[in-house]
Order: C-alpha cells, then structure tokens, then sequence
C-alpha cells in the first residue's frame, strides 16, 4: 500500500466559493446489512482529489463530462495539493469503486458533507448618532443596499455609579426585525467612570433608505451614543459564529493611565466569517482602527465624547480564528471591547444520487437534482433518496451542481479534517 497523504498548509482564502473534497464512504447497501466501500486517499497529478482514487481523463466510465471524480489504479503518492474550478451551475461527479455483485438500496436518506469556504460578508452602510435628552435617542440615517442584511448596534451609555441599559430599539421604516435583548451587555469600571457597553442586532427582509432607528433606554443617562452598521451576505437564520464564547468582552483596568483597548483570546469556527470588534469608553476618544487575528481592520466609524466614546472596526477572515486578538489603534483609559463574528450567508447546491452499469449508463435514479443548503460551519446534508439496485460490475454516482450565483473552488490537499473526506454516506 503507498503511504497516506500528508496533511499540507491550508490554502489562502479564494473569492470563489471553496469546497474541500476529502472521502467516499457507502454505508447500507443491503437493507438488513451495512456495507461500507472505503480505500486510502490519493490523488493523481492532474489535479482533481477523491477516496478512493481517481481520474479525470480517463475515467473508467463514461456517462459524464469533467470532472469526473472516479475510481483511479494507480499507486503513485499524488502530489501534495491542487484544485480545479467548478463555475456557477456546473456539476461535479463522484463515483464510488465498482462493485464486484449486484446490491439492492432501500430508500432511506443520502448524506453529504461538503467543507466550502463560503463568500465572506461585507459593510452594507453605516449611521450614528448621540443621546440628547429623555430616555431614548435616534441614529440617522441609515441607509442599505441589499437585502436580508444582518444590522449591528453599538451603544455605549453612561451614568455615574449607574449602569444604563436598553429596553427596546425600533426603526422609523419598519424594515428591520430586532432582536427582544441585547446580544450582549456588560458594564466596565465603577462610580464615576462606570459605563455600559451593549451589542443589539437585527434582520432586515428589504433594502433600507435613509431610516432612523430608536434606542429606548432604561433610564436618563448623562450621556449615549450608538453605531450601526449593515453586513449583507450574511447567514441571517444563524447570523453568529457559534464557537463557544462569542461574543467576547475585555475592560481596562480602570486606573488613570492610557493602555491600548485589547482583546485576546478569540476564535472562530468559520473560516470566511466577518469579524468585529465594537469599542466604549468613558474618557473623550476618537479612536482608530487596530487589527483583528493580526490584519489591519476597517473603521466602521467612531465617537467621541464624554462618558460615551463608541467606534466599530471589522476584517473579512480568511481562515478560522484560533485565539487572537481584537485590537484598536489608540491608547485611552475606561475603555471596554467586545468581539463577535458574523457567518456568510447560506448557498444552496443540488445533488443527484443513482446507480449505474458498468458504462456509466444510470439504471435507478435516487435522487433527481433535490436542493440542498451548505453553511460556512459544513453542516451535514440530507436528502431523502428512493430504492435503487447496483449492477453487477456497477457503481453509485453522485453530482453536485454549483449554486446558480457562485463559482465552486475544489481542492484536494487542503481541509477541516486529519482524514481528508467528503462524507458521502447512504442511511437507509
């Protein structure tokens, strides 16, 4: 047997959508049996990756058109990476080895698992505004280009001694449904420098002109300001990352000396998240951007004043976050940070499952192009399948068409797992 493939560097983030390829499994072949086809991963050097092997030019078989991910005999250890572009509403096709008999397939389910690098999302327009007087105040206007947007609010408050919070938001327009609490609240310093910090996002369902949103407060304070800011592209069914303890928040430590507002200790599941950062302080600071996991981060906008500094900042990652820092670029005292990370938005795929002859000829059809969704943390797909029958000398096939709106980049030697794979697997 030739060694396994070694586990290389990962990619650089691509504008395409990325799908890692790893393995092949079919598991319940017979209904009261489980089988399960599983060889070494290999490649050859042309450039396409599959387990077991496999070959693009001169597939085995011959009912379908590159790429055609097959069953491939060669022994070489394949180089140590490649990929091959797969453009908007093109298909892909994975074959499993051949089969020695025939097999029967009950009906049952086809589950998928495909690792993608989804378009990260980006700023769909920004507002501001500042606390006059009563217990609410407004940020104007705020405008949008797209839709289905994720809207995050920065607000920052302050009362001497006193935590100010937040009760309800609401917008002129009606365009955005907002969250019932803040995604997060927490208070830095006490007494006289005591100031509150909150995170409030909601979703919008068309695009946005010139609105005005509405903070209500929990009290009068002496002071408030809030940011907004649009991200379309975003996943607006689970719009957060969900790596266990986002968002996450640092304070100063309140003395009389500046220090520069840092937040160690972030990570991300995602790859292709939009991560941000949202900054208050009591001092009187324009602050500036800093950087995010070591990249220079873009300035949504700040304020300044007294009791109510406020300023957002955000990259667009290119690979997952492992415990890093958010930072901003001035040094100030009575700050407060938090860190979050938007995931981008859903992309639906479509998948065919059959069986065919040693030709390639399809004999059963199990699936018939049924839509199927991908999300930037690779969510296991099922699709519900009918009952088949394998040939004798026959094979399973699969294709996978790329979303209508965006390009598919699939690699070989790169992915999330030790043991590169699709998970193609049938559950009966």
């Amino acid at each position: 047997m030739p060694g396994q493939l070694q586990r290389p560097k990962r990619k650089p983030n691509k504008t395409a959508l990325q799908v890692h390829i790893f393995a092949i499994v079919l598991l319940g072949i017979a209904s009261a049996t489980t089988v399960t086809i599983s060889n070494s991963s290999y490649a050859d050097f042309s450039g396409f990756f599959l387990k077991p092997y496999y070959e693009n030019l001169n597939a085995p078989v011959t009912g379908c058109s590159a790429p055609c991910l097959t069953v491939d005999t060669q022994a070489a250890q394949p180089g140590t990476s490649g990929s091959f572009s797969l453009p908007s509403s093109s298909s892909m096709y994975l074959w499993t080895p051949q089969f020695a008999s025939s097999a029967s397939i009950p009906s049952g389910a086809l589950s998928l698992q495909l690792f993608a690098d989804l378009p990260a999302p980006s700023l769909d327009g920004s507002g501001s505004g500042t606390w006059v007087s009563g217990t609410s105040f407004t940020i104007t206007p705020f405008s949008t280009t797209s839709t289905n947007d994720v809207v995050i609010l920065s607000i920052e408050t302050y009362l001497s001694g006193s935590s100010v919070t937040v009760s309800s938001v609401s917008d002129t327009l009606g365009g955005i449904t907002w969250q019932a609490a803040a995604r997060k609240s927490f208070v830095s310093c006490t007494g006289t420098q005591e100031s509150t910090h909150l995170e409030w996002y909601g979703i919008t369902s068309n695009t946005l002109t010139l609105d005005t949103i509405t903070i209500n407060l929990s009290t009068t304070p002496t002071s408030a300001s809030g940011i907004s800011f649009g991200v379309k592209g975003a996943d607006t069914t689970t719009p957060f990352d969900p790596m266990a303890g986002l968002p996450v928040t640092a304070v100063s430590s309140c003395s009389n000396g500046n220090s520069t507002p840092t937040l160690p200790g972030v990570s991300t599941a995602a790859d292709t998240d939009l991560v941000f950062a949202l900054f208050g302080a009591y001092q009187l600071t324009t602050e500036i951007a800093g950087t995010v996991g070591g990249a220079t981060a873009t300035l949504v906008m700040a304020v300044a004043g007294t009791g109510d500094s406020n300023a957002a900042e955000y990259i667009a990652a290119a690979t997952a976050q492992s415990s890093v820092s958010c930072t901003f670029g001035g040094g100030t005292k009575y700050w407060n940070i938090l860190c979050d990370a938007i995931m981008p938005a859903r992309q639906s795929i479509t998948v065919s499952y059959a069986t065919t002859n040693s030709a390639g000829t399809v004999q059963s059809t199990l699936i018939a192009g049924s839509s199927a969704t991908l999300t930037a943390v690779y969510a296991l797909i099922s699709v519900s399948s009918s009952a088949g029958t394998i040939p004798t000398s026959g094979y399973v096939r699969v294709v996978i068409t790329a979303p209508s709106g965006a390009g598919l980049t699939v690699f070989w030697g790169t992915g999330k797992l030790t043991q590169f794979q699709i998970a193609f697997t049938y559950r009966s």
